[in-house]
C-alpha cells in the first residue's frame, strides 16, 4: 500500500517476476500487462506518466490519484 501525506507524490515502482521466469518474453502476456495497466489508468486510479516492461520485470513511474466522495 502506497501511503503519503502529499496527494501528488509520484512513484517510481519497479518488480521482478517470481524465480525471474521471463513471462513478458510471450507477447500475449506483456498485453494483457499492458491492457490492465491501461485500464486501471481510464478508471483514473492513477497518471501513468512511463512504464517499461522487460522480459522478467517491469518498471512504472505512476501518480496515485486520490478522489474525494
Amino acid at each position: 500500500m502506497l501511503t503519503s501525506s502529499s496527494s501528488t507524490a509520484t512513484y517510481c515502482v519497479a518488480f521482478r517476476t517470481y524465480d525471474k521466469r521471463r513471462l513478458f518474453q510471450v507477447e500475449a502476456n506483456a498485453h494483457l500487462f499492458m491492457d490492465t495497466l491501461q485500464h486501471y489508468r481510464r478508471e483514473g486510479k492513477y497518471r501513468l506518466h512511463a512504464f517499461v516492461i522487460m522480459p522478467d520485470h517491469v518498471h512504472l513511474l505512476l501518480t496515485p490519484l486520490r478522489h474525494h466522495h
